[in-house]
C-alpha cells in the first residue's frame, strides 16, 4: 500500500554551474565556475524556493555575485541570515532560526524550508555543512519520510529520508519562509522507503555525470516524485529551467498564484541576525 504525503511543488536546481552561464553573466570576476559549484548549495536551494513561490529567479551565477556583494560567504560557509535577506530582496520573506528536528514536519505545512544537514545524511556524528530544501512529509507516522530537494550530485538520484536519519546530521538550523500561496497536495508513492539510501551506481559514474552537466553536455536527470500526481502513480520531477520556460509562456499561472514583482536584487540593509553558516 502506498504512503500519503503532504508536499510542496519544488523544482530541482543543480548546484553545478554551467560554464556558459558563468561566462555570460560575468562570474569570472568572483572566481571559477568549478570552484563555486562546490559552494553554492545554499544559493541553489534559494533558487528552488523562489521558483516554488512563483517568483522570477536569477540564475546561479547572478545569485553568487549578489551573495558576494552582501558578504554572504564567510570562511566557514554561507551565512543563513544573508540567504534570508537575499530572499526578501527577491520577494520572499524568510528568516534564519533554530528548529528542532521533531518540529520539522509541522513546519512544512505552510512552506518548504532550507535545512542545514550533512551531504548524504550520514550517521557518523557529522552535522551541517550542506543546505537542502525540505518540501514535504509522510502522513500518519512517528518517523515519517521527509521529502527533499538536494542540489548536489547525490541529490539528483535521492529525494526522501526518514526523519530519524535526517536528525542524525541535522545541525538544528533552518531558513524558513512565508506561507506559500500554492496549496500543498497529498499523493501516493509506492517506492521502497529505503530508496533514499540505496545507490546502485558507482561514485565514479555519479561524478562523471555531474562533470558533464557542469560542462553543459547533458542536463542533470530530473528526479521522479509523487507531488501532484494523484493516487498510486508518480510523475517526472520538473527542473528549474523547465519551470522558468513554462512561467514565461504563462502555462503555470493558475498553479503558482499571482506573480510578484521582485524588488531590486541587492538589499541595502546590512545583514543581521543569525550567523549560522554552511558551505
Amino acid at each position: 500500500m502506498g504512503a500519503a504525503f503532504i508536499a510542496h511543488d519544488v523544482p530541482m536546481c543543480h548546484q553545478q554551474i554551467d560554464a556558459a552561464e558563468w561566462q555570460q553573466h560575468g562570474g569570472a570576476e568572483v572566481g571559477s565556475a568549478e570552484e563555486w559549484s562546490n559552494r553554492v548549495c545554499g544559493m541553489a536551494s534559494l533558487r528552488m524556493i523562489l521558483l516554488a513561490q512563483g517568483q522570477e529567479a536569477p540564475c546561479l551565477t547572478e545569485l553568487v555575485k549578489a551573495g558576494v556583494a552582501i558578504g554572504a560567504f564567510s570562511d566557514r560557509g554561507l551565512l543563513h541570515a544573508s540567504v534570508a535577506e537575499l530572499a526578501a530582496s527577491l520577494g520572499v520573506r524568510g528568516q534564519a532560526e533554530a528548529v528542532p528536528a521533531e518540529d520539522l514536519p509541522g513546519r512544512l505545512d505552510g512552506a518548504p524550508l532550507i535545512a542545514s544537514v550533512t551531504t548524504e545524511f550520514p550517521v557518523d556524528g557529522r552535522r551541517g555543512g550542506h543546505l537542502v530544501v525540505l518540501r514535504g512529509y509522510e502522513l500518519g507516522l512517528a518517523d515519517p519520510l521527509i521529502l527533499f530537494r538536494d542540489p548536489s550530485c547525490w541529490g539528483q538520484e535521492h529525494d526522501r529520508v526518514r526523519l530519524s536519519r535526517l536528525a542524525e546530521s541535522y545541525a538544528g538550523r533552518c531558513i524558513t519562509f512565508q506561507p506559500f500561496p500554492v496549496p500543498v497536495t497529498t499523493a501516493q508513492d509506492h517506492r521502497d522507503p529505503d530508496d533514499a539510501h540505496r545507490d546502485h551506481r558507482s561514485h565514479e559514474r555519479r561524478t562523471a555525470r555531474c562533470a558533464r552537466s557542469a560542462r553543459g553536455r547533458r542536463p542533470a536527470k530530473p528526479l521522479t516524485s509523487a507531488w501532484g500526481a494523484g493516487a498510486g502513480r508518480s510523475v517526472p520531477g520538473k527542473t528549474a529551467n523547465a519551470v522558468d520556460a513554462q512561467r514565461r509562456s504563462g502555462r503555470e499561472q493558475a498553479t503558482v498564484g499571482q506573480p510578484v514583482t521582485p524588488p531590486p536584487l541587492l538589499s541595502e540593509r546590512m545583514r543581521r541576525g543569525s550567523l549560522q553558516h554552511d558551505d
